[in-house]
């Protein structure tokens, strides 16, 4: 059933043309347009962050403070523990800003509590960027090029805002959304299988290599057990 919603998901993203490019020359393209090293398509708008987010660094809060139940808490780039309030009710887009992973581009879960080591993307202007859209968009751009400090790499409010996007209208940002977050399930979906043929292969392993199970044309004749000289 999971590999019958797989392949349905990869036929549906085929049908909307995705496959039908020269992979390799679309996404050199992309990453040229999206540092602005080629003209932006008509249409499109560039605009920086700050323009139309409004990036925040929240109060972070120890471990000490942490509860058994209740809302997840987002640390740099993934969920760290729970806290008794939230303080995002949607899911967020965060940009990790201080340690090993600063950079990376993460989107909360909803009900979070967002710390200080992310860097949050409130308040999206819905007239100019659709939130998966801005994730995509940034995950593909990357940020590391803003990480500043030696000891302790971090970014910046300041840096962060200057970061410069290439929007296209609204429609074209749900539709290639649509199209990546198609692709997104079906990698989780082929994940999960795999995960599930390596358990039930070392399940295998176990009854079929101590004779536990044996094939019928086998049955009855013994084992030899070889001992090294």
């Amino acid at each position: 059933m999971m590999g019958e919603e797989v392949g349905g998901l990869l036929v549906a993203s085929q049908a909307q043309g995705h496959l039908n490019a020269d992979a390799v020359g679309f996404e050199a393209t992309c990453k040229r347009v999206s540092r602005g090293l080629i003209m932006v398509p008509g249409g499109w708008r560039r605009l920086s962050l700050g323009k139309f987010t409004h990036p925040k660094q929240w109060p972070t809060i120890s471990k000490a403070e942490f509860v058994k139940e209740g809302f997840p808490v987002f640390g740099a780039n993934v969920v760290i523990g729970r806290y008794f309030s939230s303080n995002h009710k949607e899911p967020i887009i965060v940009v990790t800003c201080r340690g090993a992973t600063c950079g990376e581009v993460s989107m909360t879960p909803a009900m979070s509590y967002i710390t200080g080591n992310a860097m949050a993307l409130d308040n999206i202007d819905p007239k100019e960027a659709e939130t998966s859209f801005l994730f995509y968009a940034l995950k593909h751009r990357g940020l590391f090029d803003i990480i500043s400090g030696s000891a302790q790499p971090q970014i910046i409010g300041k840096d962060i805002r200057a970061v410069s996007i290439n929007l296209p209208p609204l429609p074209e940002q749900r539709k290639i959304a649509e199209i990546l977050g198609t692709w997104d399930r079906a990698i989780e979906l082929t994940s999960a299988l795999l995960e599930a043929a390596r358990t039930r292969k070392r399940g295998l392993m176990q009854i079929l290599l101590t004779g536990k199970c044996r094939f019928s044309e086998f049955e009855g004749q013994p084992w030899r057990e070889v001992w090294g000289t």
